[in-house]
């Protein structure tokens, strides 16, 4: 599966973020895999599926980065990414709720 994400200022609609994934299985590691690019770095790591949910995440240096996406009520995805240092709780540091653009 390829997905692309564009955020868009609301009101001069300059694109302030753009992201390209693609989502495979893993026969030998029976595990979907998700790999993403941003700003010319990519990502290459296990994708968690939920019931209406999935994550993914990685360690930066001592930080651990965990994403969550959840389908909302209305339909739309709500992204959450958390943050966790050594002997600190986790801190959100972003969120986002995701609509298919018309």
């Amino acid at each position: 599966m390829l997905i692309e994400g564009t955020g868009r200022d609301l009101q001069s609609n300059k694109v302030l973020f753009n992201a390209l994934a693609t989502v495979s299985y893993d026969d030998a590691a029976k595990q979907y895999r998700i790999r993403a690019f941003n700003q010319g770095r990519y990502l290459d790591t296990e994708l968690k599926l939920g019931d209406r949910s999935f994550e993914w995440g990685y360690q930066s240096g001592p930080a651990k980065i965990v994403n969550r996406m959840n389908l909302g009520e209305s339909g739309e995805w709500i992204e959450i990414g958390e943050v966790t240092l050594p002997s600190q709780p986790p801190r959100r540091f972003v969120q986002l709720n995701v609509k298919k653009a018309p």
